[in-house]
């Protein structure tokens, strides 16, 4: 958005501070107003956000079963599993390792 927009903010929202969404609130009421204003690169990044946005409220996740289809549904979703199953490997791992030190600690303790 950056690269695509930077003559645009330099242009129109130079008198705007920067931080919490300013700048991009500042393009997008342009955007609104005097779409014409904008450069067809800006213009183009400003929809594809708008996109986004909309599409990140449509989702509504309220709790783990909502999740585990959202990411189903993704087309990453073999990635995010491999994560997940990695993930758990890891802790399994680690489970056992901690409980063989365990037990040899106990059976030293013991004799």
């Amino acid at each position: 958005l950056q690269n695509a927009c930077g003559t645009d903010l330099k242009m129109y929202c130079t008198d705007v501070e920067a931080g919490h969404g300013r700048r991009i609130n500042c393009l997008v009421t342009l955007m609104k107003k005097k779409p014409k204003s904008l450069s067809e690169p800006c213009l183009d990044k400003l929809h594809e956000r708008r996109d986004m946005w909309q599409k990140a409220q449509s989702m509504k996740i309220e709790g783990v079963e909502d999740l585990y289809y959202s990411i189903q549904k993704s087309h990453h979703a073999n990635y995010l599993f491999g994560i997940l199953a990695g993930i758990c490997l890891i802790l399994v791992g680690c489970g056992m390792s901690l409980g063989r030190i365990t037990a040899r600690a106990k059976e030293r303790k013991a004799l």
